[in-house]
């Protein structure tokens, strides 16, 4: 795991694909891959 840290200023893509990713897996279900973590 790396830490990924956010900055107003710079737009990072990679970043907010990183945010919504670990929102998607915070209540245990990967909507990617549609299973249980």
């Amino acid at each position: 795991m790396e830490t990924v840290l956010c900055v107003p200023e710079m737009d990072c893509a990679g970043c907010a694909q990183r945010i919504q990713d670990r929102l998607r897996t915070v209540d245990g279900v990967d909507e990617v891959a549609g299973q249980p973590v």
